[in-house]
């Protein structure tokens, strides 16, 4: 999500065969199912919900997403989790928690 908004640089690289500019045009598909909102502070500035961390309601919301821009999105977000899986037994900081045990 805070690569959607520019926040932090791409861990991995936006689909190649996208037509479009694909953060772009997901961020704003993200604003209208509300995952995006517009800041009551500062009005015009775009902000993340207060939930955007929250699994359920993002597996939930995207499915009001065009189906095309859906699928690629959550092909960004696994292959976005798999390169942090990756890193992170690199760095040996991977826990397989009760799966491991």
């Amino acid at each position: 999500m805070k690569t959607i908004m520019g926040y932090e640089s791409p861990l991995v690289p936006p689909p190649q065969d996208y037509k479009g500019d694909f953060f772009k045009d997901v961020a704003g598909a993200l604003v209208g199912v509300g995952i995006i909102t517009n800041s009551e502070a500062s009005p015009g500035n775009l902000i993340l919900d207060k939930d955007y961390n929250n699994m359920s309601k993002f597996l939930n919301r995207i499915l009001g997403m065009p189906v095309e821009l859906q699928n690629r999105l959550f092909k960004y977000f696994t292959d976005t989790l798999a390169a942090i899986i990756l890193q992170a037994k690199r760095m040996g900081r991977f826990d397989l928690g009760i799966l491991g045990k």
